[in-house]
């Protein structure tokens, strides 16, 4: 066959997935004539059910770790302004405009393991370096771990320095992917840097004549407490850990330390999407009106790159929505074969989006609590703007992307039930 069977793309299987079930979800409040929150409302899992046991899958069990689904699901709607949506949508309809709000809730599976590795080094400049078993692919990866590095060696972020993708330095990694690389990667490096914390304090002990329980990490020195003066910084440790003196003080050499994090049990965010839009019944275009994702990431640790994440993933769902469809001939043929057939997104079509990220619940599966927020920008945005459509235009979407010739088979449909 000349079709594309299946490909990659942000949240697989899961854009998908929800589509499904979101739009299942609506059509049973349409046909019991209920308010389409009101169905979930019945429905969400509520914070007292966690952990979650949602039995054994192929290759492991499914555990819903921790939180308040409703809880999450009613901060949405009321920073939406749903209620009154509701109202306004219906005074719009009387006027002949198609205008509908769309609710999408999600949870999203992260931080696949089953392991990651990082070692921690302090060069003879007392410079910090982390080799991490992971990729940057544009998610800021290197910036939030510098951050969790330098959190635990109490350094400036600056003089920490992140090696990845080089075989040759770093022999072991799972790569990045499926929303693991802060879970996995971080969480390993948390355990190298805890390990080269302790080389450094048992250095200083030894040098400074000092219990190593009365010595602390400060602005890349080790510090007694309470007497600031006695201190040794990072490169006089690392001057201390060449072979002549750590040999001869009883130590190993060098200050480098490795560990692999390592677990079967997943850490799941979850999210509410919401979607306002208008269709033009005359073109078949829609405009997204107002749009809000809210995901509990468990723990921030950049919150700049958690922005950008859910900013590039609701682009993404955006496209899949709207826009982005292979399409062939009769024959097979593909014709999509360049970005003037196969449409993307670009920040004209991006809305005023609401992007909310919140902690309230984090996984006790790993150190940083962390539960990966790269997906759920985009996990449920499919299934928020065909549900805006659906309740716009008074019929059921059973199909992505809503191009044009849709909307308007849409449109034919909704007359022909008026």
């Amino acid at each position: 066959t000349n079709k594309t069977p299946v490909g990659t793309y942000r949240s697989p299987g899961r854009y998908e997935a929800n589509f499904v079930r979101e739009r299942l979800l609506d059509t049973i409040a349409h046909r019991l004539k209920l308010d389409p929150a009101d169905v979930r409302r019945r429905n969400l899992i509520r914070h007292e059910e966690m952990p979650y046991d949602l039995g054994k899958h192929p290759f492991h069990y499914m555990v819903y770790d921790t939180g308040d689904l409703p809880g999450q699901f009613e901060r949405a709607l009321g920073r939406f302004g749903y209620e009154d949506l509701k109202a306004s949508c219906a005074a719009a309809k009387l006027e002949g405009r198609a205008v509908g709000i769309g609710i999408g809730c999600f949870v999203e599976t992260s931080g696949i393991g089953p392991w990651e590795y990082a070692r921690v080094e302090i060069d003879n400049a007392g410079m910090v370096v982390l080799y991490s078993g992971c990729n940057s692919v544009g998610q800021g990866i290197a910036t939030a771990l510098s951050q969790i590095v330098a959190d635990e060696l109490q350094v400036a972020i600056e003089n920490v320095r992140v090696v990845h993708g080089d075989t040759a330095k770093v022999p072991y990694g799972n790569g990045s992917n499926a929303s693991r690389s802060t879970v996995m990667a971080g969480s390993a490096a948390v355990g190298a840097s805890r390990k080269v914390k302790d080389k450094l304090l048992r250095l200083a002990s030894a040098s400074l004549e000092i219990d190593g329980a009365d010595l602390i990490l400060c602005d890349g020195r080790v510090v007694a407490r309470g007497a600031p003066e006695r201190s040794l910084s990072f490169s006089e440790l690392a001057r201390l850990a060449l072979p002549g003196p750590a040999l001869k003080s009883g130590m190993t050499p060098g200050i480098s330390e490795e560990d692999f994090f390592a677990t079967d049990k997943r850490p799941f965010p979850y999210g509410v999407h919401v979607a306002s839009v208008e269709v033009d019944k005359e073109t078949g275009k829609i405009k997204i009106l107002d749009y809000l994702v809210t995901e509990d990431v468990g723990r921030k640790i950049n919150p700049m790159i958690i922005e950008g994440q859910m900013a590039g993933g609701l682009a993404q769902g955006i496209g899949g929505a709207l826009l982005e469809e292979f399409v062939y001939n009769e024959d097979g043929q593909p014709l999509s074969t360049n970005f003037m057939d196969y449409l993307l997104p670009t920040a004209m079509e991006m809305p005023k989006a609401q992007l909310i990220s919140t902690e309230d619940f984090p996984s006790p599966h790993n150190p940083l609590g962390v539960k990966g927020a790269g997906e759920g920008g985009i996990t449920a945005a499919g299934a928020a703007l065909a549900n805006a459509v659906s309740n716009a235009l008074g019929v059921e979407v059973k199909k992505l992307p809503l191009k044009p010739d849709y909307i308007l088979q849409l449109v034919k449909e909704s007359e022909a039930a008026k």
